[in-house]
C-alpha cells in the first residue's frame, strides 16, 4: 500500500482495520506453517494512521523512533508541519511532512 491516497469519501468506513486483520492472519498462518517469526513493520507519515497503529498495540520499532513519536506527540515546539512547495492544492492529495524547525528554515534561509 505504498504511496495510497483515499478520497474523502471512502476514508473512516473501517478498510484499514479489515486489512490489517487480514494481514495479521495470513502472517500468523505463515509463522505457524513455517515455525518461524514474523515481523510486520509500517512505514508511516500521517499522524492520523500512526495514531491509529498505536492505538492498535504496534510500538515503534527502535528506540530512536520511540522518541521521535513521543516528541511529535508532546506537542514538541522544535517541530513544524509544512507541505511541499507547490503541492498540488486538493487537500486530499497534498503531502505534509514533519520538519526540525531549524532544520527546515535553514535550508529556505
Amino acid at each position: 500500500m505504498n504511496d495510497r491516497i483515499v478520497a474523502e469519501a471512502y476514508r473512516d468506513q473501517g478498510v484499514a482495520p479489515k486489512m490489517i486483520t487480514m494481514a495479521e492472519k495470513m502472517i500468523g498462518q505463515y509463522a505457524q506453517e513455517t515455525q518461524r517469526p514474523q515481523v510486520v513493520t509500517a512505514e508511516v507519515s500521517q499522524v492520523t494512521v500512526l495514531l491509529w497503529l498505536l492505538n492498535q498495540g504496534y510500538k515503534p520499532e527502535a528506540p530512536q523512533d520511540e522518541e521521535r513519536i513521543t516528541r511529535l506527540l508532546s506537542g514538541d515546539p522544535s517541530l513544524t508541519i509544512a507541505s511541499a512547495p507547490g503541492d498540488e492544492q486538493e487537500i486530499e492529495k497534498r503531502q505534509w511532512f514533519i520538519f526540525e524547525k531549524s532544520v527546515l528554515y535553514d535550508a529556505h534561509g
